[in-house]
């Protein structure tokens, strides 16, 4: 019913003042379909975000920043119950990539942050996006910390694209990136003697591409990736002592490394 729906509602503002490109974007959501109890409960969330993005002549750059402010009022909705009245907290995050064409390569470096709120009863964490494709595993494959891409984490990447080949239609790829997890036990957690899986771990991971130009529309893509996670040692220490012998054995030390081989063919008009 009425009650229950989702509303969302955007203003947005885009200008350009010299090199630079402003863009604004304010949203909000009613979100009573969080929960189906035929009232106008749910959660409920303002978000602001400011992107900038130009070409200086000595490097080119883009960013976007964003800010989500959070309310639920739900009595039983996404895993949780919530008998407290109203809830308010906040998430945040942001990124900026820089680059140079050097006209045989395009070398850059992305910094991204995602924060979290481990007491707060749901959406804890700011999620980069099922688009953002901060790495091809811990971000796009895994969504590292439980989002769509990283949520509520720091990453650090160093990449090179466009790396011209004497084979003209060829072009290569490389990068190497940094995780470290924001998240951290809640204050239930912490009471209970129990420690967050993603409280202290960090990631790293690297991978190479190529792109081969067919035709002018039609592109094929093969790239590889290898990555491996560390869990921290106040995890680990946590983790040798559950009950389960098979968990407590398997949970206390590092997950095994990964690795990705994929290709795709791109047609595009």
């Amino acid at each position: 019913g009425e009650e229950d729906d989702t509303e969302n509602f955007y203003l947005g503002y885009i200008n350009k003042f010299g090199p630079i490109t402003v863009k604004n974007l304010l949203g909000y959501s009613y979100g009573s379909s969080a929960d189906l109890n035929l009232d106008n409960r749910g959660l409920f969330s303002w978000a602001e975000t400011l992107a900038l993005n130009g070409d200086l002549g000595a490097i080119s750059f883009e960013s976007e920043f964003s800010y989500k402010r959070l309310r639920c009022d739900l009595t039983t909705a996404g895993g949780f119950t919530s008998d407290t009245g109203n809830q308010h907290w906040k998430v945040y995050g942001g990124y900026i990539n820089v680059w140079k064409d050097l006209g045989t390569m395009t070398p850059g470096f992305l910094a991204a942050y995602g924060s979290f709120d481990e007491n707060a009863p749901t959406a804890k964490g700011f999620d980069f996006g099922a688009n953002f494709n901060t790495t091809p595993i811990f971000g796009d494959q895994l969504g590292l910390g439980g989002g769509n891409d990283l949520l509520g984490m720091t990453a650090y990447k160093l990449y090179v694209n466009d790396i011209k080949t004497p084979a003209k239609p060829l072009t290569l790829s490389a990068f190497a990136a940094y995780i470290v997890s924001n998240q951290n036990s809640s204050d239930v957690q912490d009471a209970a003697g129990v420690v967050s899986y993603y409280d202290g771990l960090t990631a790293w991971e690297a991978g190479i591409g190529g792109a081969y130009q067919i035709t002018d529309n039609l592109v094929y893509n093969a790239w590889t990736s290898y990555g491996k996670a560390q869990l921290s040692s106040k995890y680990k220490n946590y983790a040798a002592t559950l009950a389960d012998p098979a968990d407590a054995r398997n949970l206390s030390h590092d997950p095994d490394a990964m690795y990705l081989l994929a290709n795709s063919l791109t047609l595009s008009f």
